[in-house]
């Protein structure tokens, strides 16, 4: 059979007014505007003007009020701004009709000529009407005549050629725009005649420019006088339109708009009265919602439904609600973002105050919510994507970086909520009771604290100045194989991490690699920068070798790198077995001086002692001094033998600490002999080593023997570490300000892209020391450095570096190359 149920519809499914307001408003508009154009452009003035503050009152309700309520909040305001607007427009019409077109429509013009006929001078005067109205029954041309002294008219008959313009037309219809006339003169009585002129509608306008009529009489004999001219202004169709609707509705003889006038007063005052009802009515009414409300969304937080107490705080904090419960509003915002740990970042980057501590004083008023909205930020805190939306949130490169600086605090904000909700009483049977010790027992358990959490490598040395005032300090050290230089790169953060190279190849660890660049190029720059989490995926271990390393030195490179590692993460040790423990203790007792690697060890542990007002460095604490126990110097050191066999014991404790790859980093140049250049691909194109995810990337110059290798590299030809212009402007620009910035030299705001500054010629200057900086036809971060150090020779910061400089520079550097 089939199925004959039929679908019900909830009652919540059916659409409301408050639904279909905007498509109704939306309707109106389109409405009321298309009639009032079509009655305006078929002259139906009166039909237009009525519906014309239509549309715009729909438009105002609907882009500024919430849609869904116009109709039960706006109605009366909606009807008092048309009945206004329907009486402004009538009192601008009024005026319009008996101040300025009763002004001169019926007022009759005359223009005078001399004309002498049969001996007897006579004056000719032509009446006629200065407003050619197109409706006008009395548009005529009276001619009247007067002698110059008491004596007879004489009994003559005179010419009267007329000239119409192309808006007027004669009464007799059809014929020429010009006419003759006989006009007679006799002397019992002054001559009069009239001629009959019409507005013909030809204009389409509302009243037309200034136009000429032109009359010129004629005494039998031929004496002619001169010709009139008669300025008449004709009446077009639409100004008769409007005309004719004022003159119907409000001229000076209609009483409409005094009723108006007396009217709209009392009407306002019976909507206004009618207002006031409504709207305590509906204060009444949203207080009631507003309570509602702010009740789901306690309830949805209290049972951890973050996405609908969203929701629900959109609604208490939008425009109609907002005059109801702020501080129980400021409460709900506080707790949805300790929840969710979503706190804007902050203006000015003023760090000190970030997060908002508010919510610790405001939050024990909730008690529950405050309980669960800390339950849920610690669930959040350990959520992988935590610092991807931080990090869409910050606004420049100077901002703190996010995983040493950001997540931290808000760590220890939530260490500092999280004593409250502690502290919190609850009823027994309440069954929070029991989640928050859940909750607790979590924070104290590592697997938590540590699951999903990216690997945080040690930031750059806040504290780290340079007091030098000398113009050639920031360039000064350009061997990267200095300590300063390596210092100013790593603390002083100089580093430039953005080069093409490593943001594509360098970005993935799963494969051997040859790096070639000229000498002073920045080789070494980089492999000693390689372990730092802005250059690479913190996922992979990192091991700087020498160039021509013993075997053994490999063990200790890798041992010294692992130790580091721990130093700066000792959570990581809780995700290791005790076997695995044990034997990271062996390989590092093995490896390295044990005396000395106990004594840094204890360093951290008494550091973690010190500040173990948070609960992490407790857990480091520990994790170290439990791990300490287990380093024990040997009898026996681990070699490497030719064999390359050796790869089991290193990747067995690499694996422990979760590294995906272990890449050997060497800055070769030039292999040395034939043995050294066989031991070097031999790394590269091992397949053990592959299998076993060790990787090796070489960074070697120009004269660097290339061979054909049979793995991962799979390539004739290495990646290049080159330069072009804007590349290298940018690291030097990047390094001059980190210069800047330890000096504390120049106001913040102008130390970016500050080089031009340096040079008497601004940007000319830099451009052509950029030019001389070329290599081989490439730019050369080494050699631009050295001119800068000749040509600012002297000189300290503030002190320009003149054309001369640069032409002595240029000039000793070619000497010496």
């Amino acid at each position: 059979m089939a199925d004959t149920t039929l679908a019900v519809q909830h009652p919540d499914e059916y659409p409301t007014p408050a639904d279909t307001g905007p498509g109704i408003l939306l309707v109106l508009f389109f409405l009321s505007g298309s009639a009032a154009v079509y009655f305006f452009q078929h002259n139906q003035i009166g039909l237009g003007l009525f519906f014309a503050p239509w549309p715009a009152a729909f438009l105002f309700f609907l882009l500024n009020q919430q849609p869904k309520e116009w109709l039960t909040d706006n109605g009366l305001t909606l009807v008092a701004t048309l009945l206004t607007g329907w009486l402004l427009i009538a009192c601008g019409l009024w005026l319009l009709v008996n101040y300025v077109w009763a002004a001169g429509e019926h007022a009759a013009a005359r223009v005078h000529s001399a004309l002498a006929v049969n001996g007897v001078g006579l004056t000719a005067t032509v009446s006629y009407p200065h407003v050619a109205l197109v409706d006008a029954a009395d548009n005529d041309l009276a001619f009247s005549f007067s002698p110059d002294i008491p004596v007879a008219l004489p009994r003559e008959v005179l010419t009267a050629t007329v000239t119409l313009p192309d808006t007027l037309a004669f009464g007799v219809a059809g014929g020429p725009s010009t006419r003759s006339f006989a006009i007679p003169i006799t002397p019992e009585q002054p001559g009069t005649r009239r001629i009959r002129v019409v507005n013909n509608g030809a204009y389409s306008g509302r009243r037309g420019l200034e136009e000429a009529i032109t009359v010129q009489l004629c005494a039998p004999g031929g004496t002619c006088a001169a010709k009139m001219i008669l300025p008449v202004r004709p009446e077009g169709r639409s100004g008769f339109a409007i005309r004719r609707f004022v003159n119907s509705t409000v001229n000076q003889s209609s009483p409409l708009i005094f009723l108006l006038v007396f009217i709209v007063p009392g009407l306002a005052a019976l909507a206004q009265k009618a207002i006031d009802q409504r709207q305590a009515a509906l204060k009444d009414q949203r207080k009631a919602e507003f309570d509602q409300l702010l009740q789901q969304f306690r309830d949805y937080l209290c049972v951890k439904d973050v996405e609908r107490a969203t929701e629900i705080w959109r609604k208490l904090s939008s425009k109609r609600l907002e005059l109801f419960g702020y501080t129980d509003k400021e409460m709900a915002k506080e707790l949805l973002d300790l929840a969710r740990l979503d706190y804007p970042w902050p203006k000015n980057s003023v760090w000190e105050k970030w997060p908002n501590a508010r919510i610790i004083e405001m939050g024990p008023r909730w008690p529950r919510e405050f309980v669960f909205a800390s339950i849920l930020a610690q669930q959040r805190l350990v959520q992988p994507d935590l610092v991807a939306f931080y990090q869409r949130l910050r606004r420049s490169d100077d901002s703190p970086d996010i995983e040493s600086s950001v997540i931290p605090r808000l760590s220890a904000h939530l260490d500092h909520a999280w004593a409250v909700a502690l502290r919190i009483r609850l009823q027994e049977e309440d069954h929070l009771c029991d989640e928050r010790d859940a909750a607790d027992r979590e924070r104290i358990n590592p697997k938590s604290l540590l699951q999903q959490r990216r690997v945080v490598y040690p930031m750059p040395n806040p504290n780290y100045y340079n007091f030098s005032r000398e113009l050639t300090t920031p360039f000064s050290m350009s061997d990267a194989t200095s300590s300063g230089e390596i210092e100013f790169l790593r603390d002083g953060r100089a580093f430039w991490g953005h080069h093409p190279l490593l943001l594509s190849e360098l970005q993935r660890g799963d494969r051997s690699l040859i790096i070639q660049g000229l000498a002073g190029s920045g080789r070494t720059a980089l492999t000693h920068m390689l372990p730092y989490p802005y250059v690479n995926d913190p996922a992979e271990l990192f091991v700087k070798l020498d160039a021509y390393p013993k075997p053994g030195d490999i063990l200790h490179a890798t041992a010294d790198q692992l130790l580091r590692f721990i130093l700066d993460q000792p959570l990581f040790l809780a995700r290791c077995q005790q076997a695995q423990k044990e034997e990271l203790g062996r390989f590092l007792g093995a490896c390295l001086n044990t005396g000395t690697t106990k004594s840094e060890i204890a360093k951290r542990i008494e550091y973690f002692a010190e500040n173990a007002e948070r609960r992490e460095n407790q857990l480091c604490h520990e994790q170290l001094t439990m791990f300490k126990r287990f380093v024990r110097s040997s009898d026996s050191r681990l070699e490497i033998s030719d064999d390359l066999g050796w790869h089991d014991t290193l990747m067995e404790n690499v694996r422990a600490l979760e590294f995906q790859h272990v890449i050997f980093v060497l800055d070769v140049g030039s292999p040395q002999s034939p043995e050294h250049l066989d031991w070097l691909y031999k790394l590269l194109d091992d397949e053990k080593f592959r299998r076993a995810r060790i990787n090796t990337w070489l960074f070697v110059d120009d004269q660097f023997p290339l061979r054909k290798t049979s793995g991962v590299l799979g390539m004739e030809r290495p990646f290049r570490l080159e330069w072009d212009e804007a590349s290298l402007r940018h690291m030097l620009e990047w390094r001059f300000e980190k210069y800047l910035d330890a000096a504390n030299l120049l106001p913040r705001r102008e130390r970016r892209r500050a080089l031009d500054r340096c040079f008497a010629d601004g940007e000319k200057g830099v451009r052509e020391l950029l030019d001389h900086s070329r290599i081989s036809d490439q730019y050369n971060p080494r050699r631009f450095m050295e001119l800068w150090c000749a040509a600012a020779k002297g000189k300290l910061i503030g002190d320009l570096i003149t054309r001369e400089d640069l032409k002595a520079a240029t000039e000793l550097a070619g000497s010496t190359r």
